[in-house]
């Protein structure tokens, strides 16, 4: 897990994207999924509701494969 309001250095929020530094070692052959809590997308200087969590593994899974190795 990563809370970007104590690891601010790790989470960079662009315009078009958000670039997250999660120093993770990722295990080959399992899936994970991108979670994020309400409000998260919702500017600091805005008025506006918060944005909806997104809670469902369904949503932003991804898969590590397995590296292919070859020798001679």
């Amino acid at each position: 897990m990563l809370n970007v309001v104590t690891a601010t250095d790790r989470v960079l929020c662009y315009s078009d994207r958000i670039v997250i530094d999660s120093r993770v070692v990722w295990t080959p052959g399992e899936y994970f999924y991108i979670y994020f809590d309400p409000g998260v997308f919702v500017e600091a200087n805005t008025c506006s509701k918060d944005a909806m969590p997104i809670i469902d593994s369904d949503i932003w899974p991804f898969h590590i494969p397995y590296e292919t190795t070859t020798s001679i």
